[in-house]
């Protein structure tokens, strides 16, 4: 068993070393934010205009209201706006279910509104790099689908989660 003085010196470096640990732990992101996001492609020549090798879109993201929305405004799909709303119910005529749903609007001159069920879960967010967020309650009219569009004007779309997925691993040719 170490003696008393011995000991001292190594709960001393436990106790720092715990501390330290504390410091390093990584941060939170918060569950309501804004935040201008930009994405590089390091595969992808940036003097070549097709395909695009920087993306940036603005994000309004509320975990707690269970909505999210992107508007992209360079890269592969500038000029669309994609907006999941995982709060709403929609009563169908035999019974009533959640309806996770995706709604992309294109903007311009070839404009059109697509809607699309989710089948998962309000993802959480994960940290980049460097970032910079407007931190609060984000308003519940910013989820609103864009262009006056309603409900019924969207087509349905069937993409996506778990459309594609039942494709890759069960019906195999």
């Amino acid at each position: 068993m170490p003696s008393t003085p011995m000991l001292l010196p190594l709960l001393l470096l436990l106790a720092l070393s715990v501390r330290a640990h504390d410091v390093r732990s990584a941060p939170q992101l918060p569950h309501q934010f804004q935040a201008q996001v930009e994405v590089l492609s390091h595969l992808t020549d940036p003097l070549q205009d097709y395909p695009p090798a920087v993306g940036r879109m603005k994000v309004h993201y509320d975990f707690d209201q269970q909505l999210a929305r992107a508007e992209m405004l360079e890269g592969y799909d500038a000029g669309k706006t994609f907006v999941r709303r995982y709060d709403q119910v929609e009563i169908a005529l035999t019974r009533l279910e959640c309806a996770k749903q995706e709604f992309m609007v294109k903007h311009g001159e070839y404009r059109k509104c697509e809607r699309a069920y989710l089948g998962d879960a309000m993802p959480q967010p994960e940290i980049p790099f460097a970032q910079e967020f407007v931190l609060g309650p984000q308003n519940v009219s910013s989820f609103d689908i864009p262009d006056g569009y309603e409900h019924s004007d969207c087509l349905r779309s069937a993409g996506g989660f778990p459309y594609i997925h039942a494709f890759h691993y069960y019906l195999r040719f």
